[in-house]
């Protein structure tokens, strides 16, 4: 899920690895289009050796190329800088892969055919994050351990800077890429507790992927913000980093939900959905991911040594 933060960061380095003609200029064409200057590759061979000679702030790439695949590319460009974010375009039935790419250190997925909001959403989310990454690891390096708890009203508009804000000690556990990944993950679930969760507004609200829906949704966020009982509920963070894990417990005041009934987030028909999306990124992310019995509450983990992903 999004906020409404419509702010879209311009310019900077992107590399777009795309093996079809058409769809590698097209998406250059876009990304051109908003001020970023574009460099692009027909395969992961010449991208990769691209990425070694140039600086890039970003990378782009299809998942499924021949020769080399998005993910050996993928593997490469982690090893060389691990700083660098990297965003996968994958097919519909491409589930198994996405999810593969993500657990490596992908920082997002699209899906095809995808829309532009939707590109440059995880484009401007994927720069923001690697940008504040970047300057506070130093000071992140000086703490040993730390628990946290805070508590905001329903304003859509603090869920990035919070998220990173949150993040930013990870890189003390060496977890320079799971900074990037957690961040992704706590901005899915503070976005849920505000609107799911305090402002009891449904996902089929949003579901069609049409702006139109999208602006419904906001809509009835915004009056329910000043309305009884929405206006005085707030999400509660609880924060904990030590040596061996870093812990988000976030609740909402709301009704809560049976979390049993989420959709499969490995089902291609929820991969498409942004409520399946999210779930999907959460569950990725995490080593860790549980429920309360109500519902209103969700704690996400993730251990220094990877032990969630044996």
């Amino acid at each position: 899920m999004q906020n409404n933060n419509t702010d879209l960061i311009l310019g900077g380095r992107i590399l777009v690895v795309e093996d079809l003609e058409d769809s590698r200029f097209y998406l250059q064409n876009l990304l051109e289009q908003k001020g970023f200057i574009t460099e692009a590759a027909e395969n992961g061979k010449v991208a990769f050796q691209k990425f070694k000679e140039g600086r890039f702030d970003l990378v782009i790439t299809d998942l499924k190329m021949p020769g080399m695949s998005g993910i050996t590319l993928l593997k490469m460009i982690r090893e060389t800088n691990p700083d660098i974010p990297v965003i996968m375009i994958s097919a519909y039935r491409e589930i198994n892969d996405v999810v593969e790419a993500l657990r490596i250190g992908a920082c997002d997925y699209i899906a095809k055919p995808y829309e532009e909001k939707d590109l440059f959403r995880s484009i401007d989310r994927a720069i923001r994050l690697t940008d504040l990454g970047r300057t506070q690891k130093i000071c992140a390096s000086y703490v040993t351990s730390e628990i946290r708890r805070f508590e905001f009203d329903n304003q859509p508009e603090y869920i990035n800077s919070m998220a990173r804000f949150l993040c930013r000690d990870l890189a003390l556990q060496g977890m320079h890429a799971e900074m990037q990944s957690m961040q992704v993950s706590l901005i899915e679930a503070l976005n849920n507790a505000i609107f799911h969760g305090n402002l009891e507004i449904s996902s089929d609200v949003k579901d069609s992927n049409d702006i139109s829906s999208f602006k419904q949704y906001l809509k009835i966020a915004n009056k329910r913000r000043s309305l009884n009982p929405y206006k005085s509920r707030k999400v509660t963070i609880v924060y904990t980093l030590n040596s061996e894990k870093t812990e988000y417990v976030v609740r909402d005041e709301g009704p809560g939900f049976d979390f049993k009934t989420l959709p499969d987030p490995l089902d291609p028909e929820s991969f498409i959905k942004p409520t399946g999306r999210g779930i999907l990124l959460i569950q990725t992310f995490c080593d860790e991911v549980t429920w309360n019995e109500k519902g209103n509450e969700i704690t996400l983990v993730k251990y220094r040594d990877n032990r969630g992903q044996d």
